[in-house]
This record gives C-alpha cells, sequence and structure tokens, in this order.
C-alpha cells in the first residue's frame, strides 16, 4: 500500500483527475479540518476547488508508515495563493486502501489532522 499512497500523492501534485479517478473508490471519504465529503467525485471536486483557489498546492512526504491496508503519512503541504502569499501546513494523512473484485487498491477513507506550523 505504500506505493499505492506514493501513487496518490504524485496524482495529486500532478492534478491528475484522472489517475486520482483510477485511486479513489466509488464510496471514498475525505475529512480534514475543514471539510467532509464523501464519493469520488465529490472528492475530486474538493480537490480541484483547492487547486483552482491557489496558484500552487504541492504536497511534500516526509515520511510514511504502514501496515496492512493503513498508511500513515507525515507531509507538508506547501499554498501560494493567487496574491503571491505562502503557506505551510504540517499535516498528517491517514489512508486506507481496500483491494477491489479486480485486485487493484482503491484509497477508501482520506483523513487529515492538522499539526502546529
Amino acid at each position: 500500500m505504500k506505493d499505492r499512497a506514493i501513487e496518490y500523492f504524485a496524482a495529486f501534485n500532478n492534478q491528475d483527475t484522472t489517475k486520482l479517478r483510477e485511486i479513489y473508490s466509488e464510496d471514498v471519504v475525505l475529512r480534514d479540518w475543514i471539510v467532509e465529503v464523501s464519493g469520488r467525485e465529490n472528492v475530486i471536486n474538493e480537490n480541484k476547488k483547492g487547486w483552482e483557489a491557489n496558484k500552487e498546492v504541492f504536497i511534500g512526504v516526509k515520511n510514511l508508515f504502514y501496515d496492512g491496508d493503513t498508511v500513515i503519512a507525515e507531509i507538508d503541504i506547501f499554498i501560494e495563493d493567487k496574491q503571491g502569499g505562502n503557506v505551510h501546513l504540517k499535516v498528517a494523512d491517514i489512508l486506507e486502501f481496500r483491494t477491489d473484485s479486480s485486485n487493484q487498491a482503491k484509497l477508501v477513507s482520506i483523513r487529515e489532522y492538522l499539526g502546529n506550523s
């Protein structure tokens, strides 16, 4: 699942909605300190809102810890807004995967926790 998590972060950074559709399960849930949304298209739309509202959004992966179908990622989110301001967020992601009937690991849950910056 570690490799699948790396694929997820790369797809997010590349704003690759085709790859994200492949990675997300149909019933994926995203919960962070601001929103909670469920369903593949709703989560992708939430991703798009963040990309469109800012000049750049980049996730840097510092550490990955995994056990079975769960990956815990220590990440830095770097945001440059359209006015030139910069934000650096320290976040812990808990990613839960489920293997589907075609033996593909699908991301079913993304829980994000904001740390101290």
